[in-house]
């Protein structure tokens, strides 16, 4: 386990080119991944649940305290999502408060916190949404402070928050740009989500790939996805524990992901259709 001090000052980083890395080194790419047990709960059309010409979503989370569930959109906002899957309108884009620091991209992901609160991830940052308040305020910036900002920038297209500990999650890469973007290191990091910086840093070895989700289970793993393929990883170790494909299920890429704490589904964002599928998992 890397136990580093809060970062309290975050420097602007240089702009970088994104794109999503091809999974280099991990146990079994040379394999057929098997097939993720569990039944199809729930299938939504959110193409179809929601009115917008340019669809990206981002992002699905859930608040634990009201069990309401949320999708983003990058290009047009928060939805909420009933039981039935009709998506409403919860906070247009262009209705979100100017944000106290620049962005240095779109949105790539965002987790509930409760009381109308969402922690958002852009390029080198992360953010906190008051929804009530009207407010959006750099909250943590996930660049190790040993870094220098110049040469290196980190980015991320997965989120998630726990609210019994309170702490963000989130596992970014870290790109050296003077390298042509190339990809020197992966971690899977810890946030205060009482707003004090980075709390822990976990180096993972093996990986180059950017994983389009990350969820949390009840004994603290981590699940993390890319593509169609589905890891376990336990805070403190150095690899991850590849669990099978979500092929099977009509995933195809995962673009956000969820477990819903009241019932124990697996909630997957499908890129490849925009669709939502919930999982027995």
């Amino acid at each position: 386990m890397v136990e580093v001090p809060p970062v309290i000052d975050c420097k602007a980083l240089g702009p970088v080119a994104l794109a999503l890395v091809a999974f280099l080194t991990s146990p079994g790419c040379d394999e057929t991944p098997d097939p993720i047990d569990g039944s199809v709960v729930q299938r939504i059309a959110l193409g179809d649940a929601i009115d917008s010409p340019a669809l990206t979503l981002v992002g699905v989370t859930i608040d634990a305290a009201s069990g309401q569930r949320f999708v983003l959109d990058a290009n047009s906002g928060i939805y909420s999502l009933d039981d039935a899957g009709v998506a409403t309108q919860f906070l247009a884009l262009e209705d979100f408060p100017s944000p106290d620091v620049g962005l240095r991209s779109g949105w790539q992901d965002f987790a509930a916190m409760g009381d109308g609160t969402f922690a958002l991830i852009a390029v080198g940052d992360g953010f906190r949404l008051d929804t009530e308040e009207q407010t959006l305020e750099q909250w943590f910036c996930y660049e190790p402070g040993w870094m220098d900002p110049e040469q290196f920038a980190q980015t991320s297209e997965n989120l998630a928050y726990d609210p019994v500990t309170d702490r963000i999650f989130s596992a970014p890469l870290t790109l050296d740009s003077f390298a042509e973007d190339e990809v020197t290191r992966a971690d899977v990091a810890t946030f205060d989500g009482a707003g004090a910086g980075d709390l822990s840093w976990f180096p993972l070895s093996d990986v180059n790939v950017s994983f389009g989700g990350m969820a949390l289970e009840a004994d603290g793993s981590v699940l993390l996805a890319t593509a169609d393929l589905l890891f376990r990883y336990t805070l403190g170790e150095t690899a991850l524990q590849e669990l099978g494909s979500l092929s099977e299920h009509g995933i195809e890429m995962v673009q956000g992901m969820m477990i819903d704490p009241a019932t124990g589904h697996l909630q997957v964002l499908d890129g490849s259709d925009n669709e939502l599928v919930v999982l027995d998992f």
